[in-house]
């Protein structure tokens, strides 16, 4: 059940309950299948310091409770990342998250 609730004067739409376990791992579920893994490449490639094309070295990725991760591999040098992306319906705020880490790494 969603209420709607006024921001800036359009309605956005609340969840007024929390979602069952089964809608969490629904959604969860379509949010994993709905990654492209050539988009996942694509990404890498562009981040690469000389923009060297990439490959997945793992065929599945692997599935924590807050990211879903993909091994890449730059053959031309061997290098490989993994790419970390945050399952978004499982995390409240994914930019702050991503923020978050960013800073802790650096």
């Amino acid at each position: 059940m969603t209420v709607p609730e006024m921001s800036g004067g359009a309605p956005t739409g609340r969840r007024l309950y929390a979602l069952t376990p089964e809608q969490r791992k629904s959604r969860r579920n379509e949010f994993i299948n709905s990654i492209d893994p050539e988009a996942v490449c694509q990404l890498a490639t562009r981040h690469h310091d000389r923009s060297m094309s990439c490959r997945m070295f793992r065929t599945e990725p692997a599935c924590g409770s807050f990211n879903v991760c993909y091994f890449v591999e730059f053959p031309s040098d061997g290098t490989r990342w993994v790419v970390r992306i945050p399952i978004a319906p499982v995390t409240q705020d994914v930019w702050a998250k991503l923020q978050s880490e960013v800073a802790t790494m650096q």
